[in-house]
């Protein structure tokens, strides 16, 4: 079926946290913040709803490569 096709596509993915939203890039370009859900048609997967042409659209973010780059909030006053 074409979803167990799709979801043996995405690689392992790190230890991220479903519900939480990350910063995506594709080729270098930003693409903008995207929520990591646990999608049972197409495997794990970044997703957003963005307008279209008027049209509420979802658009998914399969990824073949991982980077996860972490960066710490400098929380002093």
């Amino acid at each position: 079926m074409i979803e167990d096709y799709l979801k043996s596509l995405n690689p392992r993915s790190p230890d991220l946290v479903y519900n939480a939203q990350y910063h995506i890039w594709l080729k270098g370009e930003y693409l903008g913040i995207a929520t990591w859900i646990k999608d049972e048609n197409v495997g794990d997967s970044f997703q957003r709803m963005v307008m279209k042409d008027d049209l509420l659209v979802n658009e998914v973010f399969l990824p073949d490569r991982w980077e996860l780059i972490v960066k710490r909030r400098n929380n002093s006053s």
